[in-house]
């Protein structure tokens, strides 16, 4: 996959559990409303996810939390719930200055291939039908609307309440 220049100075690992404060940082900037306490549990958990971040400049201390306190901020972040025949993407955050980089179609791929690895049949995500960007970037992923869940996501301070798309990709 063509990732444009930001994306080619990051690198992607596996998100662990010392990563939950920064994916709640991310998740708060990109929008949504994932806490901290939502990261650490689902990555406690059998959930995996996956970050974007600039590669570190120098070695990490073995310590993982003093590691995660010295990491670079995260671009990007996914976190998917594993199933045996469907992975749902539970989190896909790209911070505001790094969108339109190729990011959430990089994690995509990379959740995509660990679910074919893992056996699933289908990628699924849900996403607010006023969400016009995100549903885009899906659409160009591979992704197609197979059910609406209406009234789904709440009226906040600033939404009203929004009927949510369930997609589909097939692996």
């Amino acid at each position: 996959m063509t990732v444009a220049p930001l994306a080619a100075a990051m690198q992607i690992r596996p998100a662990l559990s010392e990563d939950a404060p920064r994916l709640a940082r991310l998740a708060a900037h990109a929008g949504t409303r994932w806490s901290e306490a939502d990261f650490a549990g689902s990555l406690g958990g059998t959930a995996r996810g996956w970050v974007v971040e600039a590669a570190p400049a120098a070695p990490l201390p073995a310590d993982p939390l003093l590691a995660a306190a010295l990491r670079p901020a995260l671009a990007a972040a996914i976190l998917v719930q594993p199933a045996p025949d469907d992975w749902e993407v539970l989190d896909l955050a790209v911070a505001p200055a790094c969108r339109r980089q190729g990011l959430a179609k990089w994690l995509l791929a990379q959740a995509g291939a660990a679910a074919r690895a893992g056996g699933a049949q289908r990628l699924l995500l849900e996403v607010r039908e006023g969400n016009a960007r995100a549903r885009a970037v899906y659409v160009a992923a591979g992704f197609a609307q197979i059910a609406r869940r209406p009234g789904y996501y709440a009226a906040g301070a600033d939404r009203p309440i929004e009927d949510a798309i369930v997609m589909a990709q097939l692996l």
